[in-house]
């Protein structure tokens, strides 16, 4: 059986696309992950503002106007049978970080890292992020966050983790 050019190329591509599906799968997987830096919408003072941290301290003003050093960081423990841990800490002008720890449930398809509550993923809120980056590096993206009743709310362009494998 011959192929025409656009069916060998058509069939190259599924190839390739599969082979990254795997590739990612493998990168992302159970393991502990040092987060490096994140950005996502903060409420602060009443307004909605697009914040970007990391372990070097930014200048955030606060709803006074007054500027604030602010720092994160992290990790997430992606632990066996979907189930994981999420700690941030977040200091502000060089006071100890104050942290933030919760039970998650985690699942990859694809290229996409589904991320929800301790209680699960079927029939609860979740998040969806893409997965990207290279090497050392993953770089999550986020498309949509999904309430338990099925609405969706789109991330894209707004939420950004990136993180680094310590395991």
């Amino acid at each position: 059986m011959r192929m025409t050019g656009l069916a060998a190329l058509a069939a190259v591509a599924a190839c390739a696309h599969a082979q990254r599906q795997v590739a990612r799968e493998a990168e992302l997987g159970e393991g502990n992950y040092r987060l490096v830096q994140i950005r996502s919408p903060t409420n602060i003072g009443g307004e909605e503002r697009l914040v970007e941290l990391g372990a070097q301290a930014v200048p955030v003003e606060d709803a006074t106007g007054e500027a604030h050093q602010l720092a994160a960081s992290g990790e997430l423990d992606m632990l066996g049978a979907g189930r994981c841990r999420l700690q941030v800490r977040v200091s502000v002008d060089g006071e100890p970080s104050t942290a933030g720890e919760k039970a998650c449930s985690w699942r990859v398809v694809g290229d996409e890292l589904v991320l929800g509550g301790a209680s699960g993923l079927d029939g609860g809120a979740h998040s969806v992020f893409r997965i990207a980056g290279a090497g050392s590096q993953i770089v999550l993206e986020g498309l949509y966050e999904e309430s338990a009743d099925g609405q969706r709310r789109d991330r894209r362009g707004l939420e950004r983790i990136v993180m680094e494998r310590r395991d």
